[in-house]
Order: structure tokens, then sequence, then C-alpha cells
């Protein structure tokens, strides 16, 4: 009983000091993007694709390591065709994680501070127009950076055929465009209105979506937790089963080892003896200590902390509110 009051002491601080406010420190920046360029062409299927261009300068490699990959925001899914545009790209990929939708960019070298890199890649992206009347919309923000600073973004969007938009700026004729600069998690949305006959087989099942995992993915869990629904039917059809056919005669013929708790009285009993359902003691013919076997009870509780910041691999604080609680060794000392 002391132990339960202990643990549940425990709980309630954590809790507390996790819920009070505090004093969070100014964390310095990792990185700082000088220049951010997306240019996009629609395809006569109403699909898009994207060239992204990022001048990265890297400002703190101790905190969090060196750059190595950056995770690039997308709308969805639906990206293919990816292209490296610079040789520093080792692997483009697509990623989710947090019911987000990233392309992984893998880079060949660690980055320190100090160093410049520039990125460059394309992709494709589908199921982003949305049909109107005899209008097909887009409604577009490119991928942003939370912790990051912008110096300049440039967002430029193939202008042929598009009969509104909010982009007022053109450039040489063929792009509407517009350039700013960025503070941490700000946006660029990018509207765009064309008539349907722009295009070519623009279909409303291929209207937007903001799935971000892909049809195979979803496919294999559905199978897996049909899969597992199944197998935990079962189990429990055979484990009724088989307590309609159990003895009710041995039903409170359980012999314990460690003791049993009846109105608030704790009882040890030997190694031979047992309990029926009132507590009364059973005596237990001698068990034969050279055969059979002996049964236990093991629990084990797991917990897993993740975070993903800027691109870098890891995080560099599991204690999030600094509450410095050496919980294992309490426990170990209440042992």
């Amino acid at each position: 009983m002391k132990k339960i009051f202990i643990y549940l002491f425990l709980i309630i601080n954590i809790c507390l000091v996790s819920l009070s406010p505090k004093q969070v420190s100014a964390k310095s920046d990792l990185d700082y993007i000088h220049n951010y360029e997306v240019t996009v062409t629609p395809r006569e299927d109403g699909t898009l694709y994207i060239s992204v261009y990022l001048k990265w300068e890297v400002l703190d490699s101790k905190s969090e390591g060196p750059l190595t990959w950056i995770k690039y925001g997308v709308p969805n899914c639906y990206v293919d065709e990816f292209d490296k545009g610079t040789t520093n790209i080792r692997k483009l990929s697509y990623m989710h994680e947090d019911s987000s939708s990233y392309i992984r960019i893998d880079l060949n070298k660690a980055y320190r501070a100090g160093e410049i890199v520039d990125i460059e890649f394309s992709y494709h992206l589908s199921r982003m127009y949305f049909l109107s009347g005899n209008q097909c919309k887009y409604d577009f923000v490119p991928g942003w950076f939370y912790d990051i600073k912008v110096k300049q973004m440039t967002v430029k969007w193939a202008s042929t055929n598009v009969i509104e938009t909010n982009l007022v700026k053109k450039e040489n004729g063929y792009y509407y465009i517009t350039r700013t600069n960025l503070n941490y998690s700000e946006t660029i949305q990018v509207q765009m209105t064309y008539n349907q006959s722009s295009f070519v087989g623009l279909n409303e099942q291929e209207q937007y979506s903001d799935e971000y995992m892909p049809r195979y993915e979803r496919i294999i869990l559905f199978i897996f937790l049909g899969g597992f629904a199944v197998f935990t039917l079962v189990i429990i059809i055979i484990s009724l089963i088989q307590y309609s056919r159990r003895d009710r005669y041995m039903e409170h013929r359980g012999f314990v080892r460690h003791g049993y708790y009846y109105h608030h009285y704790h009882h040890r009993y030997r190694r031979n003896t047992g309990v029926n359902k009132t507590g009364k003691v059973i005596v237990n013919p001698t068990i034969n200590n050279g055969s059979g076997g002996s049964s236990g009870g093991s629990c084990a509780c797991a917990c897993a902390c993740a975070c993903a910041g800027g691109g870098r691999a890891g995080c560099s604080r599991k204690d999030f509110y600094n509450t410095n609680i050496q919980i294992e060794k309490i426990i170990e000392h209440i042992e």
C-alpha cells in the first residue's frame, strides 16, 4: 500500500511540473536560408511539376549535430518523379511523419557551422486541383520551415492560360511571381484559376487530397489490422470454449506463493497451502520440489519519445520540462 501512494505522488508531481508555466530559454537558430525559390509548371492533365532551390547556411552544428538531411513539406503523398538538380544530394525519397507528408533530402556529406550549401531538386505532384463549375482552381502553399528564417522567398507560377491569380507581378511574360522574406513558420499562399478546357482529362476523382499515406501502405495496414482482428477473435473464442469446459470443483483451488490480501489483513502462507474464494486456508498435498515447473509473471512498461525539427536527425532534448527526476532510481530505493 505504501508503494502505491508513493507511485501516485510521483505521477501527480510530474503532471504538475509539466503543466506549470515555465520560462523557456531562447534557443539559437540552427540554420538560415538565404534564398528559397519554388517554380510551378502545370501539366496538361492538371498535375504540377515543381522545382525547388534552397541556399542553406548551417549556423550551429553542435546542438543537434551537422546538417546531413532535410525534410521538405509537401501537400500530400501523391509525389513522384524525383530529380536531383545538384550533385550534393545523395537521395530523394517520400516520407510521412505525424500525419504529414515530406520529401526527404539526404545529402552526400555532413555540413557544419559556417558552411553554405546549394540544394536544388524537382518533383511531380498530383491531386492538387479542385473543380468548380467550368473552372479548375489551385490553392497551393509551398513547404515552409518552423524554426528557420528565410531572407528571400520567390514563388513563380507559369502564366499560360491563367484567368485569375493572387500573384500580381509577371516576369518575362511567362511567370506570375511574388517575392518576400519569411519569419519562423510563415508561409505563402498561391491561388490560381483556369478554365477546365485548358487541361485534358480532368477527373473529379483526382481532385485535391491531403492523404499522407500511400495507397499500397494503406492496403498493407488494412490487411494487418484485419488479420489481427481475426486472430484476436479466434483467441477469445478458444478461451471461452476452454472456460466453459473447466472443472468447477477446481475453480477456487489456486495456490499462492507470495500472499493473499483479505479484509485489510496480510496473510502469508507456506508454499504448500492455498486459499479459497473466501480466504479460508486450504492445505494442499505436499509438493515435490524436485519435479514439475514453476510459473511467474512479469510486467514491462515502455515509453518512447521522439521529435523532429529542421531536418536534423534525432533530438537533443528528452526531458522536455527539465524535471530531471530519476524515476528508475526512486523506484529502486522503494523496492
